[in-house]
């Protein structure tokens, strides 16, 4: 058990000691992408803005709910309530005071969020190098980037207030039969912690323009020794000079060999059973946390019986823009007697109802294409109205439905579009097939039937299949 117990302060131990190399001064400084800087602080100030005002609510909404149990239970007990509720406008006051002032930056792994380490680190290495007229610009971006991570800190220790506090009245409150009471109070809690993840979740994926900064400067070697010796992964274990950005996927981190060399190099003077005792450390302790890793791994497919975010809707916590999906989709038809051959071209807005179901509407262009690879030319061809559903059925499969409106001729103004008789209606059932095309792109293959397509005058296909896209 000592053993076990002793693992962990050695390793940390032997990780921090780490020579110190001296960094020379780059002496020119590659040009950044244009407007770099004004975007940096842009998203960094709105993201705060979004921080800041995600939190006021919550906690408005919070101090009503405490409100509502205080007078629920002054009918029972007044002292009681008088007690345990106190001044509760007073209390919620000096939270959201707190979360405006920021709690500073809180050096803990569940406020790191690495792409915001990143960018914080590269502003101060420009401060550090940088001269010229962006030196005002690069202070305020830095400014409202440190901000930022000084309120996600504030964030954290916001929602682990707010958790001591439910269960602090989940143990009084209990006393007096009031535990079903608490219910809507740990619904909002969870609402707070699903708004904090969405947004550390944006931090997490940095923009292009970022990207390609850190793409840029990721070739001088003074920038990765700032980085090395300024990053939060290195406060807590430090990294050796030999250590390349570019090693692994996981930037920031430290090799498996290069922790293993390290180890070697330290404890080679403890004489030849050293090595051989600190290997079986490492063993010991790798095999524990196997069985950590699994244990968690149970809770969270089960989901933990007393988290307030278990099973709970993802999308309810989001704004109503970030509940919008951009499309568009594309598909061919067949010609016949009265129309050539046709691509309807369509741009869609859908609204994400929950994490399983998507309605939206689209606007249709068909374009004609003539009547085969000999007589090619494009004309306008009408235009369609549509609607639709999309239900997750599993994993990347759905099930979809829609009405569409479609018209079949050419027009030369809207009004023509005003006599209904021109117009052919769809009623669309079928499946449709989801994949990632890119982190910020989805592609869609449906395969749909027109149940509505023999009453058609002329008849149109029944078998539809379409290929979109969504961002």
């Amino acid at each position: 058990m000592y053993k076990k117990l002793t693992l962990v302060p050695l390793l940390l131990a032997v990780a921090v000691l780490y020579g110190q190399a001296p960094a020379a001064s780059p002496q020119t400084l590659p040009s950044l992408p244009a407007g770099y800087l004004d975007k940096v602080g842009d998203e960094a100030g709105r993201m705060d803005k979004a921080f800041s005002s995600g939190g006021e609510k919550y906690l408005r909404e919070m101090a009503a709910e405490e409100a509502r149990l205080q007078k629920k239970l002054q009918q029972l007990d007044p002292a009681a309530a008088n007690t345990l509720f106190g001044d509760i406008n007073k209390r919620y006051g000096q939270l959201q005071s707190s979360l405006h002032a920021g709690a500073g930056i809180d050096h803990s792994l569940a406020a790191y969020v690495p792409s915001l380490d990143t960018l914080k680190n590269t502003l101060l290495f420009l401060q550090k190098y940088k001269d010229g007229a962006d030196a005002t610009k690069l202070a305020a971006s830095l400014e409202k980037v440190q901000g930022l991570q000084a309120r996600l800190g504030a964030a954290e220790q916001l929602k682990s207030a707010l958790d001591q506090r439910r269960q602090y009245l989940l143990e009084q409150l209990g006393k007096y039969g009031m535990v079903k009471d608490l219910e809507k109070m740990k619904g909002k809690i969870a609402g707070y912690k699903q708004q904090l993840q969405d947004y550390r979740q944006s931090l997490q994926d940095p923009s292009r323009l970022r990207q390609k900064a850190i793409t840029v400067l990721s070739g001088l070697p003074a920038y990765q020794h700032f980085m090395r010796q300024n990053s939060f992964l290195a406060s807590l274990f430090g990294q050796p000079d030999s250590y390349q950005l570019s090693d692994s996927s996981l930037k920031g981190l430290q090799t498996r060999a290069l922790v293993q060399q390290t180890i070697r190099e330290k404890v080679a003077p403890g004489g030849a059973h050293a090595e051989q005792q600190v290997m079986q450390q490492v063993q010991d302790g790798t095999g524990q946390l196997s069985q950590l890793k699994a244990s968690l791994t149970a809770l969270t497919t089960k989901g933990m019986p007393d988290d307030p975010g278990a099973g709970s809707n993802s999308r309810k916590t989001r704004t109503f823009w970030r509940h919008l999906e951009y499309g568009a989709d594309l598909q061919f038809q067949r010609p016949n007697n009265l129309l050539p051959v046709m691509a309807d071209l369509a741009l869609t807005l859908g609204y994400r109802v929950n994490d399983k179901a998507t309605i939206g509407v689209g606007l249709a262009g068909k374009i004609g294409l003539g009547n085969g690879i000999q007589d090619i030319h494009f004309s306008g061809q009408g235009m369609g109205v549509r609607s639709y559903v999309d239900w997750k059925w599993k994993k990347n499969l759905y099930l979809s439905g829609g009405y569409e409106w479609n018209y079949l001729s050419q027009f030369r103004s809207v009004s023509q579009l005003e006599n209904l008789s021109g117009w052919q209606h769809s009623g669309l059932i079928g499946l449709s097939k989801k994949y990632r095309v890119s982190a910020k792109v989805q592609g869609k293959m449906q395969l749909l039937f027109d149940v509505l397509s023999y009453q058609q005058v002329p008849h149109t296909q029944p078998i539809l299949f379409r290929v979109g896209w969504a961002f």
